[in-house]
């Protein structure tokens, strides 16, 4: 909690957790950091060698993932859209989340038409305009996608939207297989890459 060398943003909601200790281990492809995956500890005790060890496995395994979806990624993709900054991407991804719930609890049909006009303008912003129109994912595997996106477990997922875990596990599951993604990460990134979400 004392150090200077990093931000203390999360001071909070780390001390609420008695986390005492956080790794950072980057995920490299290719000699370039794609990802940082972040772990902590509860115990007094640095994280011992077959912690870091575990952490390192779990790095590989997605670098490997990020390696395979770049292989399948077309040879002349678009160019890249401008990066939003990190806290307006965010409140981007909250916002988009938030008016797809409004958007499903509505029982005006004009105000749900002009919300889903609205999210699917929310969804394309910094993105490419990369065709998906052979891609069709219901609204609930897309509002588990986008809760997904926001880093949310089945069971946060199922909260939010009322459903149960195992739905959220199906509704993803469904998803993935739409667009041909062999994990939770990789049908959010596919996701994005279609516009479909923020």
């Amino acid at each position: 909690m004392s150090s200077r060398q990093i931000s203390h943003d999360y001071d909070v909601e780390i001390g609420a957790e008695d986390i005492v200790m956080l790794v950072a281990v980057p995920v490299v492809v290719e000699g370039e950091t794609r990802a940082v995956l972040y772990g902590g500890t509860r115990g007094e005790a640095p994280p011992d060698e077959s912690f870091l060890r575990a952490a390192a496995a779990v790095s590989h395994t997605l670098a490997d993932e990020i390696r395979t979806e770049d292989a399948r990624a077309p040879a002349s993709p678009e160019p890249a859209a401008p990066e939003l900054p990190g806290p307006l991407l965010e409140e981007l991804r909250n916002s988009h989340a938030e008016i797809r719930r409004i958007a499903a609890e509505t029982t005006d049909p004009v105000a749900r038409a002009r919300l889903s006009t609205l999210e699917h303008r929310l969804a394309g912003l910094g993105r490419g305009s990369q065709p998906h129109d052979t891609i069709h994912l219901t609204d609930r595997e897309l509002d588990v996608l986008t809760h997904a996106a926001l880093g949310g477990t089945n069971a946060e997922i199922g909260v939010v939207l009322g459903i149960a875990e195992s739905t959220v596990k199906s509704y993803l599951k469904t998803a993935m297989g739409k667009l041909e993604a062999s994990t939770r990460h990789a049908a959010v990134a596919a996701a994005r890459g279609f516009g479909l979400i923020p």
